[in-house]
């Protein structure tokens, strides 16, 4: 709702010198409310004969409206309508506080009343349509701009307010020709262009969205939405430190602006701060209790960082407010899916499609929600529509949905394929034993053919990828002085049979190494890194972090006290250096952070020394990737399956054709936050130089 309320005129039938000034600036109360509002309180109190009580109610709920008071404002309005029930005004004012306390249906009731009284008004069809857009009722509010622009075909507010519906309706084209018309009625006002940024920036067009905002900035260096506009467009661009200096100075210039906190808590979320996300939308809460994105926002946060409870509670309020908005859905139902309530999972994500049809976010949550539920059927529905819609609208939750579609299906169509190919490799072999038995009884010699490994399907039409690729993989299951790991040895061979299977040229699988083998084992694969283009070590096992250096702990490791941890465990430092030849891609995969029995008996030398929980932080330099499957400070688990849920996400991602390696990791990081109910948050360290992309299977 974009129109400045305007003060009402007082009518007086005798004017009383004594109050001739607070007349004067009770009328100016839209000038200057400080002054005006007790100017105006001094009339009502004096109740002069001839005063028209109803304008001075009226003028000084305009004074609290533009100082943010708004239920003083309501208050206001309210009485000037109960000493004038045809104030066509104080019903539109009042109207407007409503939308301003986002109570948008008493604030249609009340515009719909200024509308009776006043019919041809283009700017009461223009509030109306603004509240009816934030119930979600587009077609009902397209209806009021139209209306609008009939009446004022150069009312740019309606224009404003229509392109905005044709926006959420998906329909571009019409809200940026809406938009043009704006820009071309006021050339010189920042809206026009900074609602057309945000066109732009649904339809994934970055540059031209910030270009807008530009043009918006020249025209006034001070408006603080063209900032957090464009540190929006700088977030979805992937450029997070432009996005946050955008978001800092919108602030500075309104701090007061919710909108502005909620932008910045975008920006820290993909930057990986969810605590300041936090901090920033719950500011945004303070300014604006009914703030339904920053409650829907925080939700998914806290999902996240694996408060599941507190997700719920905020999603719940959002969808209180805003009924209507398809997002809040998806998101608890992507929350409910963490609680495993899969049926409250899907429910939600049927509301949302209902509401929005083509969400491709909703559609790729219900299949992972039909997956998890072994309905693959209906999975792979999902995850194909998915696929098959195009990403132009909101393509900051539809681009990373598809990812996650594409890899799912993949992988639930390989699994099909491995489970037909087993099964007629079964049926040939009962075939040819019953073709032996035949010969044995007729006195012939019999030859039974062996079935070779099979490809993995799919990829077997792939061009290869460019280059040399080798794996070094160690699990380290069967400890000598601590319960084993179950899960350490099937994913070390799971995760080698993908590394073969996606093309290296090379994969050593070792298992259960003392540390003299490990140092052995490294010293090699370092030798024969230095003729690879890529060199990849994967290790799963216990790893621990002492004194501020993280190890990885051999089979034989004893670890009686802090000071063994030097002479029994391996550094991760020795690690990177048995990667480091490599001529382009330097990789290391740990999945090593279980919980560590070793502390729990390790009698600590030195009380300065400390003992991490899980591996510690690390800054990885010269085209160096180490991946954690828990970020430091967290635990990873081992799984209830035959592998944990890192290596059960990387697994299914690895195969998918066309996803380059940092976009990979962050898919996998996704599907384990997912399994693990936001336990486990895998973290990549470190950075890979722009000249070239690097992907396990194609794109290139």
């Amino acid at each position: 709702m974009r129109c400045i309320v305007k003060a009402a005129l007082i009518f007086m039938a005798g004017t009383f010198a004594a109050l001739a000034d607070d007349f004067q600036q009770c009328d100016k109360v839209a000038a200057d409310p400080d002054e005006g509002i007790p100017a105006c309180t001094r009339l009502v109190e004096s109740a002069a004969k001839g005063t028209n009580l109803a304008a001075v109610y009226n003028n000084r709920g305009t004074g609290w409206f533009l100082k943010g008071l708004y239920d003083n404002a309501i208050g206001d309005f309210t009485e000037a309508i109960q000493r004038n029930p045809r104030f066509t005004l104080a019903f539109q004012n009042r109207g407007r506080s409503w939308y301003k306390k986002q109570d948008f249906d008493r604030s249609v009731r009340d515009l719909t009343e200024a509308i009776r009284l006043e019919p041809k008004n283009p700017r009461i069809y223009t509030d109306r349509g603004s509240s009816l857009h934030n119930k979600g009722e587009f077609d009902l509010a397209i209806s009021d701009f139209n209306q609008a622009i009939r009446l004022d075909s150069k009312y740019a507010p309606a224009y404003l307010g229509r392109a905005d519906s044709w926006n959420a309706k998906r329909n571009s084209d019409k809200a940026l020709s809406d938009l043009n018309q704006v820009i071309a009625l006021v050339p010189n006002q920042p809206a026009g262009y900074n609602n057309r940024a945000a066109v732009w920036m649904d339809k994934g067009s970055f540059d031209q969205a910030i270009a807008d905002l530009d043009r918006a900035i020249a025209l006034d260096p001070k408006n603080w939405r063209s900032y957090s506009s464009r540190g929006e467009a700088w977030r979805l661009k992937g450029d997070i430190d432009h996005a946050l200096k955008d978001h800092d100075q919108a602030i500075e210039l309104n701090p007061d602006s919710a909108d502005a906190y909620n932008n910045r808590a975008l920006a820290w979320r993909d930057k990986g701060d969810l605590d300041s996300a936090i901090a920033d939308y719950s500011q945004a809460l303070l300014l604006n209790p009914r703030y339904s994105r920053a409650y829907g926002n925080r939700g998914e946060i806290w999902r996240l960082k694996g408060d599941l409870d507190r997700s719920l509670s905020d999603l719940d309020r959002a969808i209180s407010i805003t009924p209507n908005g398809p997002v809040f859905y998806s998101l608890r139902g992507d929350t409910w899916r963490y609680k495993d309530q899969l049926d409250r999972a899907i429910a939600d994500f049927n509301e949302a499609l209902k509401i929005s049809p083509d969400d491709v976010a909703a559609l790729t949550g219900r299949g992972l929600t039909y997956e998890k539920k072994n309905d693959v059927a209906h999975a792979r529905a999902d995850f194909r529509r998915a696929i098959e819609l195009p990403a132009k609208f909101d393509p900051a939750r539809a681009i990373p949905a598809q990812e996650t579609a594409r890899s799912h299906l993949t992988a639930l169509e390989a699994a099909e394929a491995e489970r037909a190919r087993l099964a007629e490799a079964e049926r040939k072999k009962q075939q040819e034993q019953e073709q032996e038995q035949q010969n044995i009884k007729a006195g012939k010699p019999s030859v039974v053919a062996g079935a070779g490994p099979g490809a993995l399907p799919g990829l077997s039409n792939l061009p290869p990828p460019p280059g040399k690729r080798l794996a070094l993989v160690i699990g380290n299951a069967e400890y000598r002085n601590v319960q084993s790991l179950r899960n350490s040895g099937h994913d070390a061979e799971a995760v080698a049979d993908a590394f073969r299977k996606v093309g290296f040229q090379s994969v050593a699988l070792v298992k259960n190494l003392t540390r003299e083998q490990m140092v052995n084992e490294l010293r090699n694969f370092s030798a024969q890194a230095e003729s690879a283009d890529w060199a990849v070590v994967y290790y799963a096992g216990h790893g621990i972090e002492v004194g501020g250096i993280n190890y990885l702990v051999p089979s034989d490791a004893a670890l009686t006290t802090d000071r063994d941890v030097q002479f029994e465990a391996i550094p991760l430092e020795q690690v990177l250096t048995a990667v480091e030849p490599a001529r382009k891609l330097k990789l290391v995969i740990l999945d090593s952070c279980r919980e560590n029995p070793f502390l729990t008996k390790m009698r600590v030398s030195n009380a300065s020394r400390s003992i991490g929980r899980g591996l510690g932080r690390i800054e990885p330099s010269g085209a160096t990737l180490v991946v954690y499957a828990a970020k430091h400070g967290q635990l990873a688990m081992d799984g209830d399956g035959a592998n944990s849920p890192f290596v059960s996400a990387f697994l299914q991602r690895v195969v998918t054709p066309g996803i380059e390696i940092n976009k990979l990791f962050r898919l996998v990081r996704d599907d384990v936050l997912d399994a693990t109910h936001g336990k486990q948050e895998p973290f990549t360290y470190g950075s890979l130089p722009g000249r070239e992309d690097f992907y396990f299977v194609g794109g290139q």
